[in-house]
């Protein structure tokens, strides 16, 4: 959402843009209107929900996860080397990545 309010010639929304043509696609497919920046990763890819570290500890909290459960990764670097393959260097500027690792407990609720 930062990159929606800077409005400058080397902000986020400019970068992505060219960092995705630089993959690809075509500039013409790539408007450079704010709204469409933000949809174009938000929406385009299946999303229904926007979710920030703060958002996603209180999802997993309510699901029943330990806080300290949770690891905030960088891209490629993921405790399990299998899922760290799976990051995709296309949409690493616009993804947050976290390990969050299920562990037991005696309480049946928390499983």
């Amino acid at each position: 959402m930062a990159g929606y309010l800077d409005d400058g010639a080397d902000g986020f929304f400019p970068r992505h843009r060219c960092r995705l043509m630089s993959l690809g696609a075509r500039p013409e497919d790539l408007p450079e209107r704010k709204a469409f920046m933000v949809n174009q990763i938000f929406q385009f890819h299946g999303h229904k929900w926007i979710y920030d570290l703060d958002e996603l500890r209180y999802a997993l909290g309510t699901a029943g996860f330990d806080p300290a459960a949770i690891s905030v990764r960088s891209f490629g670097r993921s405790a399990v080397p299998h899922l760290a393959a799976l990051d995709r260097a296309v949409r690493n500027d616009e993804t947050m990545y976290v390990d969050v690792r299920r562990t037991t407990t005696a309480d049946p609720q928390h499983r």
